[in-house]
């Protein structure tokens, strides 16, 4: 673990223990074991991965989310496929649930360099925090190995009950086969803010940045979604989804105090840290797909020559760098290239640097938040418009979500096509870079595009 991050102090002696998963059932009775799992090596300290050897698959990581929301329990989910990388965490360490700034995440004595440590996301709205915790159980695997770790309060030889919890809920998974039953029917989704008022914001910006203003600003819309009569919102059952429709992106859920989640698809990385090595996108520049492969070429080729979208992306390469000008050396910008996503395509440009010392991930998140790819430039005049213009707070909506280890590495993504869901509820929110060559009308339809991204892959269950 690194010396130069700050510590966290808990109540008690605290233990992080690395588990294996054991055949027999019967080792609970055993000391240092936990049901049908046991410690490894006991406490451990800046050690390397171990194998968990309990089974992984997507259906137990689900699973444990869905146990872990019908029990109300804190809950984070992660499915990086671009980086290999998967974290499903149940159970807050630290009660109350963290909520300052994601610089303000710490370190603990004792942590294992490679599990992840934080997991949580920061409002859009910085003065408004964060919601993170420590995990009472994690598991993750990602291209260097996996793992699982129990973290517990040491009270007089006995565990905690929030701890044993968090394991029976993992424990149940064992026998998890699939979801239960869920369909795609949902009412027809309801704009929170009239066609006509959005489209006005639009104008009025757009008009800012010709007068010289602003140079962007993006402007955000939210709908709202009821599930049909006699069923409610499924998490799980989502977030499954959310990673079938799209296999490139980066599906997240947290479970919010309360019993809300806040879940979605996010083709954006904010940054990835390992080590000394960091990786940012930017992502701005937007066009549908076509009906077929013709169609979809032109409709790229024309994304890929507009000045209208080139200086959009141009404009988010150029804060990203600019934000990260103090932490690293020189700063790799490759050229626009297309990413096709189910309904969209953007032009995305990938960042590469080596940071100048030890920086924690979310740290940096905190630092690049909010790009111009969901604020504008400048940043301080973007946002004020936005504070200013629209007509509600974003929330978690377009802020950074993701987890970070005890040496600081970890990944962070932009919260976009995304929805904050209750049983009876889901909100969803899109939004769209405004320069001075927008269009109102288009401006529309592209937040219409983006919404589906996440509206699709909605699903709800017959209530019990």
């Amino acid at each position: 673990m690194r010396e130069d991050l700050p510590r966290t102090t808990l109540p008690g002696p605290y233990v992080a223990e690395w588990l294996t998963c054991v055949a027999d059932e019967s080792s609970g009775s055993e000391a240092g074991a936990f049901g049908r799992y046991r410690s490894v090596l006991g406490p451990m300290v800046g050690l390397a991965i171990q194998p968990s050897g309990a089974a992984w698959s997507p259906t137990r990581a689900l699973a444990f989310v869905e146990n872990a929301q019908a029990a109300k329990q804190p809950w984070f989910f992660f499915h990086d496929p671009i980086r290999g990388t998967e974290v499903v965490g149940v159970g807050s360490l630290l009660p109350p649930a963290f909520t300052g700034s994601l610089a303000q995440l710490t370190s603990l004595p004792g942590e294992s360099d490679d599990a992840p440590l934080w997991l949580g996301a920061q409002h859009f709205e910085k003065s408004n925090g964060a919601v993170a915790f420590i995990p009472r159980v994690v598991a993750w695997r990602g291209r260097r190995g996996s793992g699982l770790v129990v973290r517990h309060n040491v009270n007089r030889g006995v565990r905690d009950r929030e701890t044993e919890l968090a394991l029976r809920l993992l424990d149940q998974t064992v026998v998890a086969t699939s979801s239960r039953p869920s369909t795609s029917e949902v009412v027809p989704p309801v704009s929170l803010e009239p066609r006509e008022d959005y489209e006005d914001r639009v104008a009025a910006a757009r008009d800012a940045v010709a007068a010289g203003q602003l140079r962007k600003v993006v402007l955000a819309r939210a709908v709202s979604v009821e599930p049909t009569p006699l069923h409610r919102f499924a998490v799980s059952a989502t977030l499954a989804a959310l990673a079938e429709n799209h296999p490139t992106a980066t599906v997240f859920g947290l479970g919010l105090p309360g019993g809300d989640a806040f879940v979605g698809a996010s083709p954006e990385l904010l940054v990835h840290v390992d080590g000394l090595d960091l990786e940012t996108h930017a992502v701005a520049g937007t066009a549908a797909r076509g009906l077929d492969t013709v169609a979809d070429e032109r409709l790229g080729a024309t994304l890929l020559s507009s000045a209208k979208d080139r200086l959009e992306h141009a404009l988010v390469a150029e804060g990203i760098a600019d934000a990260l000008g103090e932490d690293c050396g020189e700063i790799t910008v490759a050229p626009p290239r297309l990413v096709k996503l189910r309904n969209v395509q953007h032009l995305v440009s990938p960042l590469r640097a080596t940071l100048r010392r030890p920086t924690a991930s979310s740290t940096l998140a905190t630092r690049l938040h909010p790009t111009p790819a969901v604020g504008g430039s400048p940043k301080a005049a973007a946002l004020a418009w936005i504070e200013r213009t629209e007509p509600r707070p974003r929330g978690l909506y377009a802020g950074p979500i993701g987890w970070v280890d005890g040496t600081g590495s970890g990944t962070w993504v932009v919260g976009i096509r995304s929805a904050l869901l209750s049983e009876t509820r889901a909100v969803a929110w899109a939004g769209a870079g405004i320069v001075a060559e927008s269009d109102p009308a288009s401006e529309w339809r592209e937040t219409e595009l983006k919404l589906q991204a996440v509206l699709s892959s909605l699903r709800a269950e017959p209530l019990p």
